[in-house]
């Protein structure tokens, strides 16, 4: 049995989790559920009106000395992990929770390693997440805790490429979350989606599909049909077939989920644009056009009612549009467009914005076609000069834009001026890349092209 608050405790401190509600009535029938083996931590999630609920009702860990009188008075003769009997705080009543020690130095690595992966700190993620695992092995091989950080660390190394590292760890929180929580549980369903993500990214999709389907049947029986948790996995589901090319498959799906946004959020909602968009996209990797077109526009009509015809959210919509216009050669329907998301993210971002790069170079595409060599130079060199800045003189990224600099200048039959471009991208990409790599090979021929033209000028 766990000692109670002893004097070295006191003085070193304690950790605390509370409940806070407003009515004793509230307070009782919570403590009877906890007594009953509730989690005291999501049930403060759920029902706890104090800013710590978001934390499962941590507090800190604090010297009992320091604490007011009615939190000492409730936590006297307690043991860890113990409830105290009902706190009158102000005008609410609340229970207090004495952790362990490990479960506090848990928390706070925790709580430190969730802030870090908001801030996408993904380094300083990864390293409080090893140290919460640390501690979270001492609850136990199958506490969903450890699941928890599991699954987190494995999604840090997902987003940061490094595949051979999440597997594991997401299996192993997949497994932990089927033994503790049982195979049909929500939570069971997110690692499935978790781990379908790492298997599509690696386009590995017969391993991916069957994940995907497994965690909708879930959904599906624990939320019902209509939720929109089943839309999201209807939406990874019909993203794996699209992925694939398997258009038949993925398109009743992105309909499904439309339809579940559209009843769950109305017909202007910024997540029914979103399934707009998923489906717009669909029907343009088609090259179906004429469908495509009208559900572009539909998702923009509702994103700049949401937000504003000039908000960035805007943004994404106008290039897609724009993208599509331009797939056809209607230059001239896919310019302003591509002006307005310029606008838009030089407004938000600045003139300077590594993230402007993409912005310019479609407009300058756009105004090459259309003849305005003058208008689409400027903006050529401006995505040139960020590029180069922001990733370095010899970036792959930096000979895409040079090449098609060079482009623009060879089809004005400036060859001078395009020679030089394409062979500075030749010398990046024979550096980054092997000799048969395609951008190798289609540089070459460009730069053998400007040179014979020039040549031929003489």
């Amino acid at each position: 049995m766990p000692a109670a608050i002893t004097v070295a405790a006191q003085a070193e401190g304690v950790g605390l989790r509370m409940i806070l509600v407003k009515t004793e009535a509230e307070v009782l029938d919570l403590r009877a559920r906890i007594t009953k083996g509730e989690s005291f931590e999501e049930l403060a999630r759920k029902h706890s009106l104090d800013s710590s609920a978001n934390a499962g009702g941590f507090l800190g860990v604090f010297a009992v000395t320091d604490l007011r009188k009615e939190f000492q008075d409730g936590l006297a003769g307690l043991h860890s992990g113990e409830i105290s009997s009902v706190v009158r705080v102000g005008d609410g009543y609340a229970l207090l929770q004495l952790l362990t020690a490990t479960d506090a130095r848990w928390q706070i690595q925790n709580d430190a390693a969730v802030h870090a992966l908001e801030q996408q700190q993904y380094d300083d993620a990864e390293r409080y997440l090893l140290a919460a695992i640390q501690e979270a092995e001492k609850f136990g091989p199958q506490d969903n805790r450890l699941a928890g950080n599991l699954n987190n660390l494995a999604e840090v190394y997902h987003v940061q490429k490094n595949y051979a590292e999440a597997e594991p760890l997401h299996k192993r929180a997949l497994a932990i979350r089927e033994k503790v929580l049982g195979p049909d549980h929500v939570d069971v369903s997110v690692s499935l989606n978790n781990l379908a993500g790492l298997y599509q990214d690696q386009k590995k999709y017969s391993e991916a599909e069957p994940l995907y389907q497994r965690a909708l049947a879930i959904k599906e029986k624990a939320l019902g049909p209509e939720d929109p948790d089943v839309g999201a996995s209807l939406i990874n589901l019909a993203a794996l077939y699209r992925d694939e090319g398997n258009y038949a498959l993925a398109e009743p799906l992105y309909k499904r989920a439309l339809v579940i946004a559209e009843k769950a959020f109305g017909p202007d909602h910024p997540n029914v644009a979103a399934c707009l968009v998923n489906l717009a996209g669909l029907y343009h990797d088609q090259e179906n056009y004429t469908a495509a077109e009208p559900v572009y526009k539909r998702a923009l009509a509702v994103m700049e009612k949401a937000f504003g015809p000039n908000d960035p959210n805007v943004a994404a919509n106008l290039v897609e549009l724009a993208e599509l216009y331009q797939d056809q050669e209607n230059y001239a329907a896919a310019e302003p467009l591509f002006e307005r998301a310029l606008a838009i993210a030089e407004k938000y971002l600045g003139p300077d914005s590594p993230n402007l790069g993409t912005n310019l170079t479609n407009l300058a595409l756009v105004y090459e076609k259309l003849g305005k060599y003058s208008e689409a130079e400027p903006l050529y060199g401006r995505a040139l000069g960020i590029l180069e800045r922001d990733l370095g003189p010899e970036h792959p990224d930096v000979a895409a834009n040079l090449v098609n600099l060079g482009v623009f200048y060879e089809e004005q039959r400036k060859y001078a001026a395009a020679v030089p471009l394409y062979q500075r991208a030749l010398a990046i990409y024979e550096k980054a890349f092997t000799p048969d790599n395609s951008r190798v090979v289609e540089t070459r021929a460009k730069l053998n092209r400007a040179k014979q033209a020039e040549e031929a000028r003489r």
